[in-house]
């Protein structure tokens, strides 16, 4: 029985000394292949419980997966990867029981792997201590200086447990204040026909995307300020109905924090102008994007006559764009009828080109 004892404490002890050989050399970033670690916070709980021993592998890793992150030789811990940074250099990791983020993202060079097992505390402290009891008390045994010995190198480990293990710093809880970021102003910008959404506050954007009534728009940036570009056929459809746009902006601010906003910006836009120039029709559109109308002409070719009409003619003008009709060659008599929409409502202007 004892020596079944003594053959079960030697298997535990090659296979903890394989593993410390394996951790040691992966840390001097010599051979990093398999290693493990102890958990000294609570950071991965329920999960992960702290002074649990965590196994991992320099193995391909993916969102979701715990890894173990070294920022040097001696300092690493294990979070739960959530997310990339843009361009894919970095990574953004998490514990499972913080409230947010870690507020570093994590360079993939100092990632050594992800976690393939957890063996619990209520497991591997008894095993080790079983392992290392029984070499020391057989080691006691010995006449005269067996018991020395063994105090000593319970001396030295108690020492070493103490010094490494009970110093380490526990975890303090932090109240973590979100960062507060404001809406400055949100406004249609007829010079670029976009929409512009600008930011104050602490953090700088990142990356951006925009939606326009849930159409994705080209989208530019900078640190504060979002530029929403839609299609002008969108513009024009936005103009004739309500007015209102809404712009949903989704953003990351620097590499950590997102974003999701939603705004209704009204697009004002201006009537078209519309004139008589020698006899013709003049409309001008001052918007930036495209404006239709129906346009149909009540003439006479001389007084007295009754009155002739065209059929309704749609134009489209584009942003700031011009257009000239003239009525039927040869009328001494015309007037204009235009129709247009403008903010879900139908417009109509009335316009005398020739009278005798």
């Amino acid at each position: 029985m004892s020596r079944l004892v003594s053959l079960l404490s030697s298997a535990i002890l090659f296979v903890l000394l394989l593993l410390f050989i394996l951790t040691v050399l992966a840390r001097m970033g010599v051979f990093s292949f398999l290693g493990v670690a102890v958990v000294y916070s609570g950071s991965m709980e329920p999960s992960i419980n702290r002074w649990d021993l965590v196994v991992w592998a320099n193995k391909d890793y993916s969102r979701g997966d715990v890894v173990l992150c070294c920022l040097t030789r001696t300092f690493c811990y294990t979070h739960r990867y959530i997310d990339d940074c843009p361009g894919g250099t970095c990574i953004i990791t998490k514990g499972d029981a913080n409230p947010a983020p870690d507020p570093m993202p994590v360079s993939r060079d100092m990632v050594r792997g992800a976690v393939i097992a957890v063996v619990p505390r209520e497991l591997w402290i008894p095993l080790f201590l079983f392992a290392v009891a029984v070499p020391l008390l057989s080691v006691a045994r010995t006449p005269v200086i067996g018991l020395s010995f063994s105090l000593t190198i319970l001396t030295v480990f108690f020492f070493v447990f103490t010094v490494y293990g009970l110093t380490q710093p526990p975890i303090q809880p932090t109240d973590i204040e979100p960062p507060i970021l404001y809406l400055s102003r949100s406004y249609f910008d007829e010079g670029s026909c976009s929409f512009v959404i600008s930011y104050t506050g602490n953090l700088g954007l990142t990356e951006a995307q925009g939606f326009v009534n849930n159409v994705s728009s080209t989208t530019l940036f900078n640190a504060t300020h979002v530029i929403v570009h839609p299609p002008g056929e969108l513009l024009a459809d936005i103009y004739r109905g309500s007015g209102n746009a809404v712009v949903a902006v989704n953003a990351t601010f620097s590499n950590v924090g997102r974003l999701s906003g939603s705004y209704v910006i009204k697009v004002f836009g201006e009537e078209p102008q519309i004139r008589p120039v020698n006899g013709s029709l003049v409309i001008y559109n001052p918007n930036c994007f495209p404006l239709s109308l129906n346009v149909s002409f009540q003439y006479a070719y001389r007084a007295g006559e009754a009155w002739r009409f065209t059929d309704n003619t749609t134009i489209t003008l584009v942003g700031r764009g011009e257009a000239v009709l003239s009525p039927p060659e040869g009328s001494a008599y015309a007037y204009a009828d235009v129709y247009y929409y403008a903010h879900g409502a139908q417009r109509h202007q009335k316009v005398l080109l020739r009278y005798g």
